[in-house]
């Protein structure tokens, strides 16, 4: 069995807050900025870790990278 990551740890529970956060009826650009964000790092620690995501979670981080890299004025909505 491999030893505990806190890094994982401490990642993981950002992501889920930020999901949280995005689940409000209101939701403000700032909370998917952080959901983008925790979700690209988390997924970045996992795959220097050796993961491999399947096509389509590659595809959803290459998008979300992207969202990140624009002004937000140019994100819809």
């Amino acid at each position: 069995m491999a030893a505990p990551d806190p890094v994982l740890d401490r990642l993981y529970g950002n992501y889920r807050r930020a999901v949280v956060r995005c689940r409000r009826r209101h939701v403000d650009l700032s909370a998917v900025d952080d959901l983008l964000t925790a979700r690209v790092v988390l997924y970045e620690h996992l795959q220097r870790g050796g993961w491999c995501p399947p096509e389509t979670v590659r595809r959803q981080l290459d998008l979300d990278a992207l969202l990140l890299e624009q002004p937000p004025s140019l994100v819809p909505g």
